[in-house]
């Protein structure tokens, strides 16, 4: 079986709040705060324990273009038997203006991380994000996809009073 996990909430910790907060830094401050955060993530849940004798997992994470090298250093000193790491997300934001901001695709990353699903034939996927959830379902109904960590979306800031 091939089994996919998500990074951020899944298999390292995450704190939603301080990430949104360090989001809305000045663009001259973002990079460096960003890599600061993402290289003090400690791990959470050791993948190995949902593996059988010849299953393999690969790690799918909707991260930044910016943040890949030190998404795969982190993953390869706390992860070393993952059979891939794919990083999904696109360019940072502080490479863009604010009027091109606007204009990005909200669900980039998360089409990234379901094309990646379907060309490495991932069987089980484990995603914290409730709304990613939902729409990773919706997308790819022959796989199944499992919510670990996060909070309810009906918890969920971003969905409360929707």
């Amino acid at each position: 079986m091939r089994i996919g996990f998500d990074l951020d909430g899944v298999l390292c910790d995450y704190d939603d709040a301080v990430f949104h907060m360090i989001n809305r830094l000045p663009r001259e401050e973002l990079r460096v705060v960003q890599i600061h955060y993402f290289s003090t993530r400690k791990p959470l849940l050791n993948p190995e324990l949902f593996l059988h004798d010849r299953d393999e997992y690969h790690v799918i994470t909707g991260r930044n273009q910016g943040l890949r090298e030190l998404t795969l250093r982190w993953c390869a000193r706390h992860l070393p038997r993952a059979a891939s790491v794919q990083v999904v997300g696109g360019t940072p934001r502080y490479e863009f203006t604010e009027e091109e901001l606007t204009g990005l695709d909200p669900e980039f990353s998360l089409k990234g991380k379901r094309d990646k699903i379907l060309e490495l034939g991932i069987d089980v996927y484990f995603e914290d994000e409730p709304r990613n959830v939902r729409r990773l379902r919706e997308m790819l109904p022959g796989v199944a996809i499992i919510q670990y960590g996060g909070i309810l979306e009906s918890e969920h800031p971003l969905t409360l009073g929707a």
